[in-house]
């Protein structure tokens, strides 16, 4: 949830970062797609070392890093240093955020179907929460950036809250090594590669469609910002309600079907 907060503040923001940052329309698409590939890059290598004994410390890394590129973010200057705080960002989130995920799916293996509609439920009320918080933001005249860095505050009592997780479960004679060498086998098979490539698609009309429907909102539809993060509020409310309807769903159906 902390993270979508992030992420759906900072889409519903993006016309007054283009504006305070001088941001060409190229410069923001760097902005969202250089990060992406670098912490797709280093995903496999975070999953890996996840499933060793490192798990717990690469975690609480992963939240420092998260609200260290929180931070930054918030006090960017222009392109260049926006860029670093999210490249910074993008692998912090796979250690911070998918670890933590990766656990919670341990801990009952029986109701992991249930248990990511759940995760992806929480995600929803911060991906609407997010434009909401900004749009209060301007409310009270504090702007996207006090917005952001209230966020990236919020992050360090939850770093510090992840140090009680349990440890990784223990795995005989995992290591990292063997880890990636499993990664690698799995990225052969065809199911896998059906299951990342649908997944990819259907990024285009969230994470990709959401980044850039504020502007829009703003620059095509000429709607000032704060309606515009009321209106990225409206669409990722829709999908808040499809979310919880998946939970109700999975009451009666097999997730896979």
């Amino acid at each position: 949830m902390l993270d979508e907060l992030v992420g759906g503040t900072r889409a519903a923001a993006w016309p007054l970062i283009k504006h305070d940052l001088s941001l060409s329309y190229v410069q923001i698409g760097l902005v969202l797609a250089i990060p992406g590939l670098v912490g797709s890059a280093l995903d496999p290598l975070i999953g890996a070392a996840g499933d060793t004994s490192r798990r717990r410390a690469l975690l609480v890394l992963g939240g420092v890093g998260f609200a260290i590129s929180a931070a930054l973010s918030a006090g960017a200057l222009g392109f260049w240093t926006l860029l670093a705080a999210l490249i910074l960002g993008n692998p912090a989130v796979g250690a911070f955020v998918s670890l933590a995920q990766a656990t919670l799916m341990d801990l009952a293996p029986a109701e992991r179907e249930r248990n990511m509609a759940r995760w992806t439920l929480a995600g929803s009320f911060g991906y609407v929460g997010g434009p909401v918080l900004l749009a209060a933001a301007l409310w009270l005249g504090l702007g996207w950036r006090a917005a952001i860095a209230a966020l990236a505050v919020l992050a360090v009592p939850v770093t510090v809250a992840a140090r009680r997780l349990p440890p990784s479960p223990e795995r005989d004679g995992e290591s990292l090594r063997s880890g990636l060498a499993f990664a690698l086998a799995a990225l052969r098979r065809w199911d896998v590669l059906h299951r990342l490539a649908l997944l990819e698609a259907a990024d285009l009309l969230l994470d990709v469609f959401h980044g850039f429907l504020a502007l829009y909102l703003v620059d095509v539809a000429r709607v000032d910002v704060r309606t515009a993060a009321l209106g990225v509020a409206v669409w990722t409310g829709a999908g808040l309600i499809g979310d919880a309807a998946l939970l109700a769903a999975l009451r009666r159906m097999e997730g896979v079907r």
